[in-house]
């Protein structure tokens, strides 16, 4: 036949588990079938095929068509298998993939062009597929009493997941017919319960175009950060349809079939730890708990957009069979929609598993208030081991009342906490030390990130008093508040001295609040183990060469990383960057930004940028490294500040007006709208030149510090004044 003239026998390869595909080897059967299935027919029995006898084409075609047309053909010379014909060459797979035969071929490429894309896959990265991997003229040769003698079995233990494919509803089959199929039913038990370190993405397909659900963002949604992950991998799983998933919430894996009625036998004994040749039992334990993993998977993946629909939450019993999941460990949902209320927020609390171990929840609507944030804690599993809360749009009204609810309900072994609530929350001082009040001994990482809220220094110095000296990880975000000089050296006198990280952010806070002062007592309180530090004190005009001197001094030994945001400081000069530059160890990594305004180049990425400049600096004789005066008295800066952090706070109103989207990111097409707001006469080019010369991280995206950086210093700052 003219496929095997193309592609003619390469050699054997020993192992069946070695024998993965790859997507353009898939392609090449793909495209081989679209050209010749016209001159094909089903040959299937009327009893076994609802197409039997006509003619086929790619709105019919399946694999049992295919095996029959090109596969077995194709491998009957050299009894082979179909990847054989490829290569001689193990391609161990990196994925197996679950499905049923009866689905269309279309279909199916369609999901595994679509997952490379989505786990930006390489052109090697194999495919274990069981009709082009198995020797079909020998089949039995891959098969066993014994399931983890089988083929099937052995490329699940040497792949990293499952790419479960379902089919959606046609006039021959479906919806998710491999909920039915015993085989398909086998592996989704192996990475759910046997091997639960598997990956277990589901694909599916809606008139050609296909969609996935992953447990977690994949390596395609991190293309914007890390703090854009969630969201776009809400935004991707959003139209996966509702029809695929209501099977698998369903799902009974001892009703499923099989065309071989032993090998349903097999594999339901082997679950159940029994003899393979016994009859099967109808009930059995770890049947349950499969069924209640994988409805679980699909409640969670699901009830995001499910919040949209009215009552469609309570008519798919999603509290129910979230409730009912016993066995999960972790919890993770984002809800990107804007009218998630109160009200969705403890029904979400009632459906809690038992023994959960972490529990990460993102919100994206000004709907919310501290009635969402007492619900949840109050229905928080004592299991727990990671909270995660995290309050998206700057409208939400999270209170001190939450905080004290919060705090009240943290777990007993809690070992991770991180709480985003930022502008728009009406936190305080009160709600800080409540919270602070049942932080737990166990505690390794905090992240609580209250930006442009009304915290001061009580609240700072109560979380100070009550920080766990078990602490490794700080992450303490307050700029825009009322923190200043005696708050801060509360907390440089508490940090925990097994501190590794460190990231704190202290940028525009009150007037002048922010001095050498604060840097100095932070530096003298830095503990010796740190490994990676993060300062952030932009736009405070107290802060001068002293104190970037006073820091430079106590840098640690140990020191991997050093992140210094000083941006806006007027009274730093190249001194302090001279100071900086003598203490850095050589293995750091670095980003030091030192510009005391958008002009300036005191902006290093790389120890190599810094030593260059340091050269440069002692060529052209700039002055030494400045000395911490004792008494740290400083002066008024002869121009007054106040008229710059007018324009500056403005210029934050602006960013966050525009961001329709309420991510704290800015696009393109929304500051071209902003710009022009500003000035009818720019045209839409220019704008976009002025976003791809302030965007920094050539993400597409633009930060509410990267907004007001660039714009701060530009003629079209004159015209914030008049924009109310």
């Amino acid at each position: 036949m003219d496929f095997l003239q193309a592609h003619p026998f390469k050699g054997y390869i020993d192992k069946t588990e070695c024998r993965g595909i790859t997507a353009p080897q898939l392609q090449v059967v793909f495209e081989y079938a679209t050209e010749k299935c016209c001159n094909w027919h089903d040959s299937a029995p009327k009893e076994f095929s609802a197409t039997s006898g006509q003619r086929l084409d790619m709105d019919i075609l399946n694999l049992y068509h295919l095996c029959f047309w090109l596969i077995k053909p194709a491998t009957a010379l050299d009894d082979c298998a179909l990847v054989e014909l490829f290569t001689a060459e193990e391609q161990v797979p990196t994925w197996l993939v679950s499905h049923w035969w009866g689905e269309r071929i279309r279909d199916f490429v369609a999901c595994i062009s679509q997952h490379v894309i989505v786990r930006q896959a390489a052109d090697d990265v194999a495919y274990w597929v069981c009709a082009y991997a198995n020797r079909q003229h020998s089949i039995s040769q891959e098969l066993s009493e014994d399931v983890t003698q089988t083929s099937f079995f052995k490329s699940m233990v040497r792949a990293r997941g499952i790419v479960l494919v379902l089919d959606e509803e046609t006039v021959a089959s479906g919806p998710a017919t491999p909920f039915s199929r015993v085989w398909c039913a086998f592996e989704i038990y192996v990475a759910t319960v046997d091997m639960p370190e598997l990956v277990l993405d589901i694909a599916t397909t809606t008139d050609g175009k296909a969609h996935f659900l992953t447990e977690t963002p994949t390596k395609s949604d991190h293309r914007l950060g890390p703090s854009c992950a969630p969201e776009l991998k809400a935004l991707r799983e959003q139209h996966f349809p509702l029809g695929v998933v209501k099977p698998g919430m369903h799902f009974c894996i001892q009703n499923a079939k099989a065309t071989v009625e032993s090998d349903r036998a097999h594999i339901l004994n082997w679950i159940a730890g029994r003899r393979p040749w016994l009859e099967p039992l109808s009930h059995h334990v770890k049947y349950a708990r499969l069924n209640r993993s994988l409805a679980g998977f699909f409640a969670t993946a699901i009830w995001p957009q499910a919040v949209d629909k009215p009552r469609l939450v309570e008519e798919l019993g999603l509290v129910d069979i979230l409730a009912a999941d016993t066995e999960r460990k972790q919890l993770n949902m984002f809800f990107s929609s804007s009218s998630f209320t109160d009200d969705d927020a403890k029904i979400l609390a009632k459906g809690f598993p038992p023994v959960l171990e972490a529990l990460r929840l993102t919100f994206f609507s000004k709907e919310i208030s501290s009635e969402s944030v007492c619900a949840l804690a109050a229905k928080m599993p004592a299991t727990l081991k990671v909270v995660v809360l995290k309050f998206r749009d700057t409208k939400c009204m999270i209170g001190d009342r939450a905080l004290a609810a919060l705090g009240e309900s943290l777990p007993p072994g809690l070992e991770e906490l991180s709480l985003k609530c930022n502008a728009g929350s009406d936190i305080g001082d009160a709600g800080v030390a409540a919270l602070a009040a049942g932080l737990r001994a166990s505690l390794r990482s905090l992240n609580l990130q209250f930006n442009y809220t009304k915290v001061g220094n009580a609240g700072l110095a109560a979380l100070a008093r009550n920080l766990p000296k078990s602490v490794k990880h700080l992450f303490l975000y307050l700029a825009g508040t009322a923190v200043g000089d005696s708050g801060i050296a509360a907390l440089a006198d508490r940090l925990p001295q097994s501190a590794e990280v460190l990231d704190l952010s202290f940028s525009n806070c009150d007037d002048g609040a922010v001095t050498d002062a604060s840097v100095a007592a932070l530096a003298i309180g830095l503990p010796s183990s740190l490994k990676n530090v993060k300062l952030s004190v932009c736009d405070s005009y107290k802060v001068s060469d002293a104190g970037v001197a006073a820091l430079a001094a106590k840098l640690p030994s140990t020191l991997q990383s050093l992140d210094a945001r000083f941006f806006g400081c007027v009274r730093l000069t190249a001194a302090g960057v001279k100071a900086l530059a003598c203490q850095i160890p050589d293995a750091s990594r670095i980003l030091l930004d030192l510009r005391p305004s958008a002009d300036s180049d005191m902006y290093f990425d790389s120890l190599e940028v810094l030593r260059a400049w340091q050269l440069s600096a002692e060529r052209l004789d700039l002055p030494d490294a400045a000395v911490l005066p004792s008494d740290l008295e400083i002066a008024e800066p002869a121009q007054p500040f106040c008229e710059k952090r007018l324009v500056r706070e403005k210029l934050k109103e602006l960013f966050y007006d525009a961001d329709e989207n309420h991510n704290g990111m800015m696009s393109a097409a929304e500051f071209v709208r902003c710009m022009k707001g500003l000035n009818s006469r720019m045209t839409r080019s220019q704008c976009l030149r002025l976003f791809r010369h302030a965007e920094k991280n050539k993400s597409d995206r633009m930060s509410v510090g990267e907004f007001c950086d660039f714009l701060f210093a530009r003629p079209e700052c004159r015209l914030v004044a008049e924009v109310d």
